[in-house]
């Protein structure tokens, strides 16, 4: 559904109040909630990236993107080797650092990603990364959510009007039809990791990226 769907779906589900008692732009703001909650909470495909970038030969630290919230999982595409993350306690040690070969591990701060060793080379550097939800702006906007969880944005919408109205029964009303939904709703990234491995085929390039062996077929995981 597009935003004036959504919108006129949620009006509906609180009652059909005129636009000047509740505006388009009261409506728009908590679907917006509602949609950055549920992204923020369940695991979908279009919350999470792949971005690379190459290192400098000498340079340790690297800006992350500006859109990157969860760091899952960091891959030298170069040498095809994950690069793992360095315990908090260790980061002192990355002060004093000099050595330089392939990166095997890293430290991640607010805004920031440092390597160590320290690159020797030029390497591809891959992040796989859960990122943020922003919000819909314009009519025609699409959720970044599977249309099948459409409905769902719309009833967790409704749940937080009633609730920011304090309406405290017409809240737990809507909080309880959506708590029944969303219970044996599936998410895409849990439905395929509970596929059948054995029916498993290997794509080109999916070993090299992922590892292929049963047990590490998704990287939908993070090591912070």
């Amino acid at each position: 559904m597009q935003l004036s769907e959504l919108r006129a779906n949620v009006r509906r589900k609180i009652g059909n109040p005129t636009v000047v008692s509740v505006s388009n732009a009261r409506i728009d703001e908590i679907i917006n909630q509602a949609h950055r909650d549920i992204g923020d909470r369940y695991r979908f495909h279009n919350v999470r990236k792949l971005g690379t970038f190459p290192t400098v030969a000498g340079t340790k630290r690297y800006t992350v993107p500006t859109d990157l919230t969860v760091l899952m999982n960091v891959w030298n595409q170069t040498s095809k080797t994950r690069i793992r993350k360095k315990p908090f306690e260790d980061l002192g040690t990355l002060d004093i650092q000099t050595n330089q070969a392939a990166p095997t591990h890293y430290f991640r701060n607010i805004d920031w990603i440092e390597f160590t060793p320290i690159p020797d080379a030029v390497y591809t550097i891959a992040l796989f990364y859960k990122t943020q939800v922003t919000d819909m702006v314009g009519d025609t906007a699409v959720p970044l959510l599977p249309v099948p969880w459409h409905a769902g944005l719309c009833l967790y919408a409704r749940w937080i009007y009633f609730d920011d109205e304090g309406a405290v029964d017409k809240a737990q009303y809507a909080r309880n039809i959506w708590k029944d939904w969303v219970s044996e709703k599936p998410v895409e990234v849990d439905e395929e990791k509970s596929s059948d491995l054995s029916a498993a085929v290997k794509l080109p390039g999916l070993a090299e990226w992922r590892g292929y062996s049963p047990t590490n077929l998704d990287f939908d995981h993070s090591d912070e």
